[in-house]
């Protein structure tokens, strides 16, 4: 199947004109947010005390107060202020399983990812932050919005979609980044905490997009099915899919349930899209998650 990222940028800029020019004073939000914030604060070594958050997995212990802790009966970490561009570092799943679609009417997993990737790094660039595409640009940070030149890696991107569905553990990652992970996630949770601890030690904060085709949530399937893997090409012929159908379902359950943990364990935030909901509502909630977050942040 080849991926149309002409017309797919036509669809993420249709819907980024919806959006505001989200600029927020800097009196009410702190910290790192995904889009939306245009600070140039942020944490860092040295400088003022700027706010007390909660310690997650991969911070030193030399950064806790345990004053603050102890009168809070939980971990908190005293940040400082450290003043540069906010950076964005993305990823999306390219691998086979993205092309999957059940219906005609609906785009594959895939064109929403990019569609979605798009229309963040339109609204990121036009707010003064910069972009990193996780394993694709070798530490080049997009500062400017070059559709021709994002077409250009976005090709080179899909033209690997053989690779494995994981994204890198990438020394580069600049330090004090806001990550953006877009996947079925439908692979080991093993390497997504793996992928989590190594983006905490260069001390980001991350935000989970899991993206799925309606039928991998409900499984409407009744009868004689014949299924095949799009990783690896295997056809599977269930005789009776309703004997199935509860074993699937609590394995689906016990991955989202997989995933909400690792979230709450490193301090990031988990957002749900399925292909047949409109991506507009997607981006509203990953922009209020992300200020929400930073607000509460502030107020502790």
């Amino acid at each position: 199947m080849n991926t149309n990222i002409e017309e797919l940028h036509k669809q993420a800029t249709a819907i980024t004109r919806k959006f505001p020019l989200l600029k927020m004073p800097q009196k009410q939000v702190s910290g790192k947010t995904l889009i939306g914030s245009h600070l140039k604060r942020k944490t860092g070594e040295g400088g003022d005390f700027w706010q007390f958050r909660n310690y997650a997995q991969g911070d030193s212990s030399s950064i806790i107060d345990w004053r603050q802790s102890a009168k809070l009966g939980k971990a908190l970490v005293r940040e400082k202020e450290w003043n540069s561009n906010q950076t964005i570092a993305l990823w999306f799943d390219n691998s086979p399983s993205m092309l999957f679609s059940s219906s005609i009417k609906y785009q594959t997993k895939l064109e929403h990812s990019i569609i979605i990737l798009l229309a963040i790094i339109i609204m990121s660039v036009r707010n003064g932050e910069q972009i990193y595409l996780i394993g694709e640009t070798s530490g080049q940070i997009i500062e400017k919005y070059n559709m021709n030149y994002l077409s250009s890696l976005l090709s080179k991107m899909l033209s690997n979609n053989n690779k494995e569905s994981e994204p890198a553990l990438n020394s580069q990652l600049p330090e004090n980044s806001s990550v953006l992970l877009i996947s079925d996630f439908l692979f080991s949770k093993k390497k997504i905490e793996e992928i989590m601890l190594s983006y905490a030690q260069k001390k980001a904060t991350g935000h989970l997009l899991q993206v799925l085709d309606n039928a991998e949530i409900l499984f409407p399937y009744l009868g004689r099915i014949n299924f095949t893997d799009l990783e690896t090409k295997e056809e599977i012929i269930i005789e009776n899919t309703k004997n199935i159908k509860e074993e699937y379902q609590k394995k689906f359950n016990k991955n989202r349930e997989e995933l909400k943990y690792l979230t709450k364990k490193y301090g990031w935030t988990l957002t749900y899209h399925q292909t047949n909901e409109s991506i507009e509502e997607t981006l509203k909630k990953i922009i209020s998650i992300s200020i929400n977050k930073k607000l509460k942040n502030q107020l502790l």
